[in-house]
């Protein structure tokens, strides 16, 4: 499911948000691909469950301990992937404010070059924006969608290209202006 660069990017992304929001609890959503079990492998459906993912930079740790701190929460998290998000919610009863998710405001997608999926994921890729896939009875082209409203304060999206990594932000632009972002990262 994860790989390497996986949890070198979520601990880059981790550090950058310790950075910008100086919170110590760092707590960033991701989404699982929800087909664990064999008995869902031919249904219908969408079957992503999110996890919660906490880094805590508190102390600051050498960017190699943060790592290995990192590697063991996404080890735990893959353990129980499978532990809907919505009983988790129900289970911890955190105060609700139905404005955001009640665990976490941040996510963090990583598309992984998964054999069995073949050359759809090129559909995600900036530099692969005129490719065609044949996909069955299926001619698969990549469609630009400009930015859209989000589910969440910021999004980072990473996707493995065959020789590098490719990142977007999605973020809600009432709560993030460009000019005070940059102005912490000169």
């Amino acid at each position: 499911m994860y790989n390497l660069f996986l949890h070198d990017a979520l601990a880059t992304f981790q550090v950058l948000l310790h950075r910008y929001t100086g919170a110590e609890d760092i707590l960033v959503g991701s989404p699982g691909a929800g087909r664990q079990q064999t008995k869902f492998t031919r249904a219908v459906g969408h079957f992503a469950n999110s996890v919660v993912l906490r880094g805590n930079p508190a102390d600051n740790p050498t960017f190699k301990t943060f790592l290995a701190q990192i590697r063991q929460t996404v080890q735990e998290a893959i353990a129980h992937q499978d532990y809907p998000i919505s009983l988790l919610v129900k289970r911890l009863q955190p105060n609700r404010d139905l404005s955001h998710n009640p665990l976490f405001q941040v996510s963090f997608v990583y598309l992984q070059r998964l054999k069995r999926f073949g050359k759809i994921l090129d559909l995600f890729l900036p530099e692969e924006i005129d490719v065609e896939i044949d996909c069955h009875d299926l001619k698969l082209k990549p469609f630009v969608i400009p930015q859209e409203e989000g589910n969440f304060d910021l999004t980072l999206k990473v996707v493995e290209g065959s020789k590098s990594l490719f990142a977007d932000f999605k973020y809600n632009t009432d709560l993030f202006d460009a000019r005070s972002w940059m102005a912490k990262f000169p």
